[in-house]
Order: C-alpha cells, then sequence, then structure tokens
C-alpha cells in the first residue's frame, strides 16, 4: 500500500523514482514561475510516474552507476514497514 517494504527490490527501485522526483519538483519551480498550465500538467505526469515506477518494480538502467546519487537511498532503505490498524499489509 505504501511502497514496496521487501528489502531485496527496494534498492532497484530508487533510480527512476528519484529522477521523475526531480523532474516534478524542476517542473513545479517553472510552474509557479510561468504560472503556466503545462508546467502544472507536467507535475501531476512526472509525479505519477515516480509512483509508478515504485508500484512497478522498474529496475535501475545499465547507466545507473555512473549517478550513485540517483540510485538509493538510505532514508529510505531504513524505513520501517507501515503498520495498519488491522495487523494486515
Amino acid at each position: 500500500m505504501f511502497g514496496i517494504w521487501d528489502p531485496s527490490k527496494r534498492a532497484s527501485l530508487n533510480f527512476y523514482r528519484n529522477v521523475f522526483a526531480a523532474a516534478a519538483f524542476a517542473a513545479f519551480a517553472a510552474a509557479l514561475a510561468t504560472n503556466h498550465p503545462f508546467a502544472y500538467g507536467m507535475v501531476l505526469i512526472f509525479g505519477a510516474l515516480s509512483r509508478t515506477a515504485i508500484k512497478k518494480d522498474w529496475k535501475n538502467p545499465a547507466f545507473s552507476y555512473r549517478f550513485p546519487w540517483l540510485a538509493r537511498s538510505p532514508k529510505y532503505e531504513e524505513a520501517e514497514p507501515p503498520h495498519s490498524e488491522n495487523g494486515s499489509q
């Protein structure tokens, strides 16, 4: 529900999640600066792609070793899975 909590899968998901999240923030900055509706639409698209990368388990591309700051996220990898009220995940 809140992402993939299997430790073997988490490291492979970070590249596209981080790339699209950075693109979403850049588009949001452009949207605030220009107040153009297309820029706000791009924020929504990049945000959706960032979540899709997590949900669909997109693997890191072959060139991701050149961008280590995009391919890993220590805070995300150390996070505990959320506990639901009824005990199921």
